[in-house]
């Protein structure tokens, strides 16, 4: 078999053994055993190929019946045509389960598409497969429902058989935009992908591929139509390998392995992890989103690979900062996201420096106390490591923040903060319903305060006493904005290198360097949160007792100018300004951990204090308080009782001047809720008459 050609000649012989009996040809083709044929000597990597797949290869043939008429050197220039298909890690034999729609449940609306596919390759004579591959397989089997939809075509590129499919819509009036995504390997992307909307369905179309890599290089030298074995060997997970095919109804698992881990909840690869990460390291970051969807866990196999300096490097030094930003943003903001889990993984695996710091110029970073140009190597590096662990300092504050917002003690390793927050089904309810639910983690706090000898301030319910019902319904409004998501856990992941009073901002020189990609309108939300959140801390600490209970004592200006400088994003540094002042908790606490955290005399303080601020901010009706906005008239955002013209016009000077008096007017009608036009006018009067 090791000798040139030897390999084709034992395959020759299989088929023509085949050829001679037809009657096990059709029951063999109904089973697809395997021909594992070695080629030599320049892949020493089997074919692994099925015998519909041969037949299917052979041009103009019905059935094994006819193969006895071929000259061998047909048959042998058809099975050429085949690349390598998997490599020999994947020993698993494939796994074909018929009735596969069933299995997965097709909705009305797919079992239409995927007849009108079919129906344009009929029409158009392309004779393809046509393989429904990756998430959407996965998330049918999980029960969930999906509109995005990866076509893989056996032996045609998805540039064509997209152009069929705008032939086919054309003769019935309709028109298909078709997108293309070019192929960069030198970012990993080795694949054009074709993008087109069709039937309410996001659709991308590629060919299965194979791949042959040069020595000393993870560039695919070469990369070519493939079976569908080899596809799936390539591919990110084995979770995501799986396919659907349109025309046989089958659900294929080719790694044999795809549907035990889904079972096993395992995020694991279709090949040696250390070779698949190295083809895209992007897929360090994909194992760690999937995993924290699906609260799925990570092979030990697997979590070794990702912590192999080489890999880290590779995704520092190979993947663009925009793709891991967009990765990033999916952990955080994707439906099903699970942003504490995924912190909690990135924290495991020391990946803040691959993820934050790469690319990064540290004169931009010091300004002028930049490092002299001869500064060596090795200090180079020692300030990146003291970047990246303080970096992972924010692992312990997001953790805090989780704790407060589980529904129960138990459940504290478990949801993440958003879909906490919005199982609160109490917030679109009445107000006795929010208090109740505030109540039920109320009760076990104060249990455990007494329990720690802590002072009780009060003896009426916590929750009507502090407003915890206002506090996590600023939290649910948070996180129910995607952007704003995105926002607020990007500043707590950069908390730590957030600029002290007066100090450098490395927070934004990560954003503008390690994250290449942010828009300049989050990174400004970003900075916003971080220059307000400890003016949010040291309001939300100033407390007074009064008549025996904790009031909070700023005023509605002070307050209102707050939430004002703050503009539309002060819930998120109210959040914010929270999670920098709770004690940290222990990264992937247990539940008795978590217990004792609740506990403490400083964690049970901190959530009094801003659950108070939180109502106090209610009471005064100043929740849409916003930059271009004044709150007046019972709360709404109304704009400034007098403009800039007006206010030159009754004697204010142009320029610089116009601006002070507006902001002096906005403050005078924050403590005067009730004011009119007339009011202001009659304000402005006297304030200009005492003016030098």
């Amino acid at each position: 078999l090791d000798a040139p050609g030897g390999g084709m000649t034992v395959g020759l012989v299989a088929v023509m053994l085949l050829a001679a009996l037809p009657d096990f040809a059709r029951v063999a083709v109904g089973s697809a055993p395997r021909l594992i044929v070695r080629r030599a000597p320049a892949r020493s990597a089997p074919v692994a190929l099925t015998v519909s797949e041969i037949v299917s290869a052979l041009p103009g043939l019905v059935g094994l019946r006819v193969l006895s008429s071929l000259a061998p050197s047909e048959i042998a220039g058809s099975i050429a045509r085949f690349p390598p298909a998997a490599p020999a890690d994947v020993a698993n034999p494939p796994l074909v389960l018929p009735d596969g729609g069933r299995r997965l449940q097709l909705s009305e609306r797919e079992s239409e598409l995927f007849d009108f596919l079919k129906e344009v390759a009929a029409v158009s004579g392309c004779k393809t497969t046509m393989r429904v591959a990756g998430g959407w397989v996965r998330d049918k089997l999980l029960g969930r429902d999906c509109d995005d939809i990866d076509l893989a075509l056996d032996n045609m590129t998805g540039l064509s058989f997209a152009n069929a499919i705008r032939a086919a819509l054309e003769e019935r009036g309709e028109l298909l935009h078709i997108g293309v995504i070019q192929a960069n390997p030198e970012q990993s992307k080795h694949l054009e992908t074709v993008a087109i909307s069709l039937r309410g369905f996001a659709i991308d179309l590629v060919n299965l591929r194979s791949e042959e890599y040069s020595s000393g290089s993870r560039i695919p030298s070469d990369v070519h139509f493939g079976s569908p074995l080899s596809d799936a060997a390539r591919r990110d997970l084995t979770i995501n390998s799986m396919f659907y095919n349109l025309h046989t109804d089958a659900l294929e698992d080719m790694t044999g392995r795809a549907l035990a881990d889904l079972e096993a909840r395992r995020i694991d690869t279709p090949l040696e992890p250390l070779e698949t990460l190295l083809d895209d390291p992007l897929r360090v970051l994909r194992a760690i989103r999937f995993g924290a969807r699906f609260d799925y866990d990570i092979a030990e196999r697997l979590s070794t690979a990702m912590c192999d300096q080489g890999v880290q490097a590779q995704l520092s030094s190979k993947i663009s900062r925009e793709r891991v930003l967009r990765e990033l943003a999916s952990m955080i903001g994707a439906s099903g996201a699970a942003p504490v889990r995924a912190f909690r993984q990135i924290h495991a695996l020391r990946l803040h420096e691959a993820i934050f710091l790469a690319d990064f110029r540290f004169d931009k970073m010091f300004g002028k106390s930049a490092p002299p140009p001869d500064e060596s190597e090795v200090e180079r590096a020692a300030r990146t490591h003291e970047a990246s662990r303080a970096l992972r300092g924010a692992t312990g504050h997001i953790e805090s923040l989780h704790a407060i917002l589980s529904e129960d003690v138990g459940q504290s390793a478990g949801p993440c903060v958003d879909r906490r927050v919005t199982r609160w089904k109490g917030f679109d309810a009445p107000n006795n319903t929010q208090q109740a639910l505030a109540d039920k983690w109320t009760a076990e706090v104060e249990a455990a305060a007494a329990a720690a000898h802590v002072a009780s301030e009060v003896h009426t319910p916590y929750a009507e006493t502090l407003g915890l019902g206002a506090l996590l319904q600023n939290m649910q409004q948070v996180h129910a904005d995607k952007s704003e998501r995105f926002r607020v856990w990007m500043a707590t992941a950069l908390l730590p290198l957030a600029p002290r009073r007066g100090g450098r901002d490395l927070a934004e020189s990560v954003m503008r360097q390690g994250l290449r990609g942010m828009t300049s309108a989050d990174i400004l939300a970003v900075q916003r949160m971080h220059a307000h959140a400890p003016d949010f801390e040291e309001m939300a600490l100033r407390r007074t007792m009064v008549e025996g209970r904790p009031t909070n004592p700023a005023s509605r200006r002070e307050l209102g100018m707050l939430l004002r400088a703050s503009g539309k994003t002060w819930r998120s540094t109210l959040q914010l300004a929270l999670v920098r002042t709770l004690p940290p908790l222990e990264v992937a606490p247990t539940e008795a951990q978590t217990k004792e955290w609740r506990g403490r005399a400083e964690t049970v303080e901190v959530v009094r204090a801003f659950a108070q601020l939180s109502r106090h901010i209610e009471k005064q009706k100043l929740q849409n308080c916003s930059l271009s906005k004044v709150c007046a008239q019972g709360g709404v955002g109304a704009a400034a009782l007098l403009d800039g013209n007006e206010l030159m016009a009754n004697g204010v000077p142009k320029g610089r001047a116009v601006g002070i008096a507006l902001a002096e007017l906005v403050a005078w009608q924050l403590e005067q809720p009730e004011a009119t036009r007339s009011d202001a006018l009659a304000w402005l009067k006297l304030h200009l008459a005492e003016e030098p």
